[in-house]
């Protein structure tokens, strides 16, 4: 049975804290080992840590650079073979250390393994909020390196990558789990499942509710390595310049399998289809037509894979408001 290490860092979240200690206890897995790392909290934190200070291999509360670091502090102390993150305001679904450590046990070979999350508002009695991400066998690591396509929560991967690719970037705070996903499916198998492994709470406070853009930002720094690690990558650089999202840092990833310009292609195909996304949810209708007119211009081949040319119209001509009504009908 693999031994599974699970990191919690935290600070002041004691309104959601308990919930996502004893998800992870109440898993009943016979080889955890569950790490806290909270950042000095001001709240309530500390006290229902202690209340379950039996049940968890080391905590600590003590000031932090931020939740990056507080990762990466658990993560070195894990001495598990399979690792995972789970922030103190989500929690796991019943029975999933069970089944992550069957499906290693069924796949070798995998460096990742990820299922389901459900996204929900406030409390999982909002059933109302309840949103399906992640999930699926059809995720390729081609995907997974142009976007991040699974849920954090859902996904558990080998402490042996760590040790042979680095841990997080310390530098990113928001975009650090794409940052690290890139270099694990760089390099190893992944297996995707649509079984539920885990819920994701957005309230008030949480980054993922507050600072979208900063996510898009560093998502885009890791991205741009990751094209500056690949070959056939000229076209595709001069894209980003021209749409003023290439930055001019010289970091790049050690990737061991090869890539064709098919897949560079299927690489950079998913990126931008994750920023037209969130351009247009964003209403920059405008800034949309820019990307389709430039990527028309450098890359036809992936222009004509993304099937846009509907889009396109649809960017130029739909009204604002319309789409401001639509999106109010569908939250």
């Amino acid at each position: 049975m693999h031994k599974i290490s699970i990191i919690t860092p935290s600070y002041n979240q004691g309104d959601f804290l308990e919930e996502t200690i004893t998800s992870i206890l109440d898993q009943n897995y016979p080889n955890l080992e569950y790490i806290i790392i909270d950042g000095a909290s001001t709240d309530n934190s500390v006290e229902i840590i202690k209340k379950y200070k039996k049940y968890i291999k080391y905590w600590v509360s003590e000031p932090d650079g931020g939740q990056t670091q507080a990762i990466n502090k658990g993560l070195k102390i894990a001495t598990g073979d399979i690792v995972n993150w789970i922030n103190s305001d989500d929690t796991l679904a019943p029975n999933t250390l069970i089944r992550i450590n069957q499906l290693f046990q069924e796949n070798p070979n995998a460096g990742l393994i990820h299922g389901k999350t459900i996204v929900f508002n406030d409390s999982l009695e909002n059933k109302a909020s309840f949103v399906e991400r992640g999930g699926g066998t059809a995720v390729t690591n081609l995907q997974a390196m142009g976007r991040i396509v699974f849920p954090q929560p859902s996904a558990f991967f080998k402490k042996e990558a760590l040790d042979k690719f680095g841990y997080l970037n310390e530098n990113l705070q928001y975009g650090m789990d794409y940052e690290l996903f890139v270099r694990i499916v760089g390099n190893y198998e992944i297996i995707g499942t649509n079984e539920l492994f885990s819920y994701y709470r957005l309230h008030s406070t949480s980054k993922s509710t507050t600072s979208i853009p900063l996510f898009y930002k560093d998502w885009n720094t890791t991205f741009c390595q990751v094209l500056r690690s690949l070959p056939f990558n000229e076209t595709y650089i001069e894209l980003l310049k021209d749409l003023g999202k290439y930055d001019n840092f010289d970091t790049q990833f050690q990737f061991l399998r090869p890539f064709t310009p098919k897949d560079v292609n299927e690489i950079f195909y998913n990126y931008l289809t994750n920023g037209i996304g969130h351009e247009y949810e964003a209403l920059n209708l405008g800034y949309v037509n820019k990307i389709l007119n430039l990527t028309k211009n450098h890359c036809p081949k992936v222009y004509d894979e993304l099937g846009q040319e509907k889009m396109h119209k649809r960017a130029k001509w739909f009204p604002k408001f319309a789409l401001k009504m639509m999106r109010s009908l569908t939250r």
